[in-house]
């Protein structure tokens, strides 16, 4: 996985539109070192002020959770499946492991089609 990079400042911000947004409330970053207290994420968010921050994306996908969950946007701090697994968890039950095989080496073979590296690109 990438890493997100927010420049100083740019951070909290963020997650101030984040909380915004999704919750409805105003949040200082104090309050949010509160919320997280307990979690690196804490200390990365004070940091980030006069740093700025580099988050691998997964770790930004926890934060995110965690922040939702805490203010009571969220059931869970933890995301569901991927939409992708979920349809092929669905899928597999109702039609077997054939079916999705059969459906994965269709994509796998357009795929493969689409990136061919003999093939120039325009950009």
């Amino acid at each position: 996985m990438g890493r997100i990079w927010f420049s100083p400042g740019d951070f909290a911000d963020h997650l101030h539109e984040i909380v915004g947004y999704k919750a409805g409330l105003a949040s200082s970053i104090e309050q949010m070192c509160d919320l997280l207290s307990g979690t690196s994420y804490a200390d990365d968010i004070l940091r980030s002020e006069s740093n700025g921050l580099a988050i691998r994306s997964e770790d930004y996908e926890d934060l995110y959770y965690q922040l939702l969950y805490k203010v009571g946007v969220t059931n869970t701090s933890r995301p569901g499946l991927f939409t992708q697994s979920q349809f092929f968890i669905r899928v597999m039950k109702e039609k077997g492991l054939d079916y999705i095989t059969d459906l994965q080496n269709i994509y796998s073979k357009h795929y493969k089609l689409g990136v061919d590296p003999g093939q120039e690109r325009e950009w």
